[in-house]
């Protein structure tokens, strides 16, 4: 990765981390899911799917995700791939 990247990752991480507590919950990952489907009329992510997620990605399973998670997360799933630059 290179810094712009970096930096585009730490945007997003901040963009996900709605209530600003520096690590993003179910919840938030749901949030966005859902706001994504609605955007792009597509059938809504399963609570399953978010769950799953949770189960790769939270080593710590503290429930949430932390930036390294988040990023590890976002890289691996494509998650920009989402968005049009």
């Amino acid at each position: 990765r290179n810094l712009d990247k970096d930096i585009q990752f730490s945007q997003f991480f901040d963009l996900f981390d709605v209530d600003g507590d520096n690590k993003i919950s179910k919840k938030e990952v749901n949030s966005f899911y859902e706001a994504y489907h609605e955007l792009k009329n597509l059938p809504e992510k399963s609570k399953d799917s978010i769950e799953e997620i949770f189960e790769k990605y939270d080593s710590l399973n503290s429930g949430y995700l932390n930036k390294d998670q988040f990023i590890k997360f976002f890289v691996e799933e494509n998650i920009l791939d989402f968005f049009e630059f």
